[in-house]
């Protein structure tokens, strides 16, 4: 796999080029940053100052500072009404982050690694950003145009993941050079998997993994199905049939099993919603048509999803592999108690590496065990029920009110609540309600 490029200068080069033109933007155009946003959510480049840092760490909170430096903090202050939920967002983090300090104390009799005191932290600022994305979202978004920008910026990041994920299928047939799956800043691979007698190739494009590029790919999808007809009005017929094409090709070569369960569920709340809360009978349309051309490919492609399911699957059970939401639910359920407020941020994984020494968290070398890939574990563990219910309140809110329901970004909400139960979207999601948020208040 010599062809197969990994972390290196280019890395460097894309941190800081985002990071210069979030300057530019914060002290010209605020709004432009959003045509960046996407990118900085989904591309996976680093440096290395300790913990890696991406761009969807650092952009936000470099931005912010250059806006205010520029406009001043008004520019931030009282940008829409009605902030009760990112306020209780915010003190529900801190509230966590001092539970999280003491069973991190606790924790630390029993563990030696060198990231045990930094775990809390790491994890703490990790929703802090989340919530600076919110907000410049949110911000952006009440402008005149935003909301156009954010769906045009996001549409055209997910094109450029599709060129670069077919490139890379091709680049991986002919040998030509590409940009793996970066495992650290001196190992990379490729997302492919094997029974020991065939090898398949997964495309990741320029995300970390391909299960991570599959949600942006999807939400590409959705937005070009519910803006059809501008879109086409645009660019014409056929560019936009072979960009269409494109994202659903390179979404199927992801080989994704996770997305899978993610549609199925997402599928199946929309077409509930739609025949018992509010009929909609496009998106009726829209579920049987795409159905029926998702039957067809299964069927059509049924000997090789057998071969994919029998790696991907059976051969696992076989050999014993225990995911890290396995042992995550079992010690739920030992420890329920604990889960009202839960643990604090990021520590569930110093609870596991005490209960499953050496089977998941951290092993005392400071290197993780595989985490969970379920945001929707990771909020039980970090805020508890009572604070999963604080993080589900937009989710509720459009199943319950009709008029919300009616918000253009409802349905990318939607999808990234399914997101969650299976994957780690946390950052998109939060992205996307910053939107949401901004569209609500314009209804008002």
């Amino acid at each position: 796999m010599g062809n197969v490029l990994g972390h290196g200068p280019i890395d460097y080069i894309v941190v800081y080029s985002l990071m210069a033109y979030a300057v530019f933007a914060g002290f010209t155009k605020p709004h432009r940053i959003l045509f960046i946003l996407p990118a900085c959510l989904s591309f996976f480049f680093f440096i290395e100052v300790g913990p890696r840092l991406t761009p969807d760490k650092l952009v936000p909170a470099v931005f912010v500072i250059a806006t205010v430096a520029s406009k001043g903090i008004g520019y931030y202050k009282n940008s829409v009404k009605n902030q009760f939920w990112i306020i209780t967002v915010l003190v529900m983090v801190i509230f966590s982050t001092v539970i999280g300090s003491f069973y991190s104390n606790y924790y630390s009799s029993y563990l030696t690694s060198s990231i045990v005191g930094t775990r809390l932290i790491i994890q703490a600022i990790g929703y802090l950003n989340y919530m600076l994305i919110f907000l410049i979202v949110r911000k952006e978004c009440t402008l005149q145009l935003g909301v156009q920008r954010l769906l045009k910026s996001f549409l055209i990041t997910t094109s450029i993941l599709c060129l670069y994920g077919v490139y890379q299928f091709y680049a991986n047939e002919f040998g030509w050079p590409y940009r793996g799956i970066v495992y650290s800043d001196k190992t990379s691979g490729f997302g492919g998997f094997n029974n020991n007698e065939e090898l398949i190739f997964r495309v990741n494009s320029l995300a970390n993994e391909p299960k991570r590029l599959t949600y942006f790919i999807v939400i590409g999808i959705l937005i070009i199905l519910k803006y059809y007809k501008s879109i086409k009005n645009r660019i014409g017929f056929f560019p936009l049939i072979i960009v269409l094409i494109f994202h659903f090709v390179v979404l199927w070569l992801t080989y994704s099993t996770s997305i899978y369960f993610v549609l199925a569920v997402f599928i199946m709340l929309l077409l509930l919603y739609s025949i018992f809360r509010n009929y909609n009978g496009q998106i009726i349309r829209y579920i049987f048509f795409f159905g029926f051309v998702g039957i067809v490919a299964f069927a059509s492609e049924s000997d090789y999803l057998n071969l994919v399911y029998d790696i991907r699957v059976e051969g696992q059970l076989e050999s014993n592999i225990i995911r890290s939401e396995v042992y995550g639910q079992e010690f739920m359920v030992n420890n329920l108690g604990m889960f009202v407020i839960g643990l604090g941020p990021g520590v569930y994984n110093l609870a596991l590496a005490k209960e499953y020494p050496g089977k998941a968290g951290i092993l005392n070398n400071g290197t993780f065990l595989v985490p969970f890939n379920s945001d929707l574990l990771i909020f039980i563990y970090d805020f508890g029920i009572i604070g999963l219910f604080i993080l589900l309140i937009p989710f509720i809110n459009i199943a319950m009110d009709r008029k919300i329901a009616a918000n253009r970004f409802s349905i990318y909400i939607i999808f990234m609540y399914c997101v969650s139960i299976v994957l780690s979207g946390t950052a998109t999601l939060f992205f996307l309600l910053g939107a949401f948020e901004a569209e609500k208040n314009r209804m008002l």
